[in-house]
């Protein structure tokens, strides 16, 4: 079947036989301008704020003949292509067509059910017409003929005055209501609705909020300014640690006492929670609490936002996790494993958060709305390889600063003129290495190409576990039969986060998913340094489909050195090119093609009997012991988690 317009919108629309809508999925796989070309018309379609073209329009565009026409096939074949064109480029003659072929699709597969009430009122109405143009006979008095002249039942009837003033007052308080949720949480930190929250203390006893554990009555301290060249204070409040209890249901005591440090701001991002333990985790949903003592994860391709109640709003970025803890002094502590993390002001007051990413334990300052601040944790690099140590790379922007916990702030004297980003890598325990850079790192805005298809998957994703109360199980669920490739592959990502890598593995045994094989060995490769655990999960996965070879492929997904490529693990992964097993040939090749940047035209998903000249290639560059690493290690800031 040829993939044009029309049969787009029929796969799109689910009305094609079995054998040829799987024919035309890969197609559209196959073609970057045909997958682009998918998500433009689902976005088109959802788009309230697109106009549409005028009833009374003209031209083969504009002209709603011409639409019926081509959907019906009738449109004469000379001018499709010029119609087709007009759509490829119009985002409004995109969405009418796809929206009325969907509409027909409907109308085709529902039965229309007609009531008898409105067919008899209708043919009275034509009745009675006739018999008023006609001034002979009298006007009808029958009851059924009086029946038909009264409104129907679906015109809108008079409404009470008072309704309206109803509608409006609605409107108004939601409107008021937003504004003050705008300016800050709704409690005793918000600048307007505060002191309704923090009512008199008569006496030394707790007030305990009921629905947060927040012991009310608790006056916190203020942390000092920091002595900055700025004079840039702070107005960190210290979360002080409760220790409450109930009685619960049987007669034993459970603790309620997690403090609150902010909240979750929008659920179409995913974001989930556990308290140690994958297997039981939850969803987070909009205004959700983030409390102390549970770890958070998100996954890739989303960036959820908490807004803290210190003044800072966080935003995590792709496959990261953290954990709300608190430092010796009782101050609240985000502890950032692996991942990425940007901090911004939602204030113009100076404001202060204490980290610890890795092993290091560290202060950030925010002195007004313009600063910035970032961070990004990886579990090994080219320059740490096999070490187990952490590279950390922080940025600051505007008057950001940072410190080693209990050290005073270095403060750079910058030219205010010209905007510069001061970047610090860390190495493990050693010093930061400090440089300048006039850009922050490209994952802080992502790759402008590639957002607006990324943001459609993890959308179409989330809309699909919304109906699912099980995490796991609803990711299963995407990825074994959601219709794009992308959210399948979005989903097994998901699922390695949670601890099962058996389905993103699954993509590398399956040609359909060629596109996205480097990605995924990046990302598994990624999941394995983090630790033990994560590298039993996976070693055990590749065990069920390689055998004995396990270990042996799993080495090849961390970062190999130039001796390490001219000994066994080199001659494995170019005897691995000619495996019978696809998955095998896929790892072995583009693990060489990203350490090398050579492909010599090996394709992993063609039969390696079929390629005896590409992989006679390979073989030759390893017997010339010309495998190495090409590319050098520059900054951690030019990866993408």
């Amino acid at each position: 079947m040829r993939l044009t317009l029309r049969t787009m919108l029929a796969y799109l629309d689910d009305i094609l036989d079995p054998e040829d809508a799987q024919q035309l999925g890969k197609k559209i796989t196959e073609s970057d301008f045909a997958s682009d070309l998918v998500y433009r018309t689902l976005n088109s379609k959802r788009r309230t704020n697109l106009t549409a073209p005028r009833l009374d329009g003209t031209g083969i565009g504009s002209d709603p003949n011409s639409v019926a026409e081509y959907l019906d096939n009738t449109l004469d074949e000379s001018r499709i292509p010029e119609f087709e064109r007009i759509c490829l480029e119009s985002e409004m003659h995109l969405a009418e067509v796809a929206s009325c072929h969907s509409i027909l699709t409907k109308v085709m597969e529902e039965s229309i059910e007609v009531k008898p009430q409105f067919r008899t009122s209708l043919i009275g109405l034509l009745e009675a017409r006739h018999k008023k143009s006609d001034p002979v006979e009298e006007v009808p008095t029958q009851p059924e003929r009086i029946q038909s002249q009264k409104t129907a039942e679906y015109l809108p009837s008079a409404t009470h005055p008072l309704w309206r003033v109803l509608v409006i007052l609605t409107f108004l308080t939601l409107v008021t209501i937003i504004g003050l949720r705008a300016l800050g949480p709704l409690d005793e930190t918000h600048r307007i609705l505060g002191p309704l929250f923090q009512g008199p203390v008569e006496s030394e006893d707790t007030d305990l909020d009921l629905n947060t554990g927040i012991d009310r009555s608790v006056r916190e301290p203020l942390r000092p300014a920091a002595p900055t060249a700025d004079q840039v204070g702070t107005d960190q409040r210290t979360d002080s640690p409760l220790s409450l209890t109930t009685p619960a249901g049987n007669g034993a005591v459970e603790s309620i006492g997690n403090i609150v440090a902010g909240e979750f701001l929008a659920d179409h991002q995913l974001l989930v929670a556990h308290s140690g333990n994958l297997s039981a985790v939850r969803r987070l949903v909009s205004a959700a609490p983030i409390v102390s003592g549970t770890t958070y994860l998100t996954f890739a391709s989303y960036r959820p936002e908490i807004s803290m109640r210190s003044g800072v709003r966080m935003m995590f970025v792709g496959a990261s996790e953290f954990t709300i803890g608190q430092t010796a002094t009782g101050q609240t502590e985000y502890q950032l494993h692996n991942g990425c993390l940007v901090l911004r002001a939602e204030e113009e007051r100076p404001s202060m958060i204490a980290l610890k990413i890795g092993d290091r334990q560290i202060d950030v300052y925010l002195g007004d709305r313009r600063s910035i601040f970032t961070a990004q944790v990886t579990s090994c690099s080219p320059i740490t390889p096999n070490t187990g140590e952490r590279v950390i790379q922080f940025h600051c922007g505007g008057i950001a600063q940072w410190r080693e916990r209990g050290a005073p702030p270095v403060v750079e004297q910058a030219n205010r003129t010209v905007p510069i980003i001061r970047a610090y890598t860390v190495i493990g325990s050693a010093s930061a290495e400090v440089t300048a850079e006039e850009t922050l790192p490209r994952w802080v805005t992502g790759d402008s190409q590639n957002a607006a298809m990324e943001q459609e998957a993890a959308r179409s994703l989330t809309e699909s576990l919304a109906n699912d109360s099980d995490l796991r199980n609803g990711l299963r669920k995407a990825f074994e039969s959601h219709r794009l490739l992308k959210v399948r592959v979005l989903a097994a990502n998901g699922l390695l986060q949670l601890g099962d890598p058996n389905a993103i593995l699954d993509t590398l045994n399956h040609e359909e998913y060629r596109s996205t094989w480097e990605l995924s060995i990046q990302a598994i490769g990624r999941y394995v340094l983090r630790g033990t655990n994560e590298r039993q999960q996976v070693s055990e996965a590749l065990q069920t489909r390689v055998g004995d070879h396990a270990e042996l492929y799993l080495s090849m997904l961390g970062f190999l050195k130039d001796e390490e490529l001219h000994g066994d693990t080199g001659s494995a992964m170019i005897r691995g090119l000619e495996s019978t097993v696809m998955l095998e040939r896929v790892i072995s090749f583009q693990r060489l093609k990203i350490i090398t940047g050579k492909t010599h035209m090996y394709e992993p998903e063609r039969s390696s009997q079929r390629q005896i000249v590409a992989i006679r290639r390979w073989q030759q560059l390893w017997s010339e012991k010309a495998l190495r690493n090409t590319e050098p290690f520059t900054a951690v800031s030019y990866l993408i988690p």
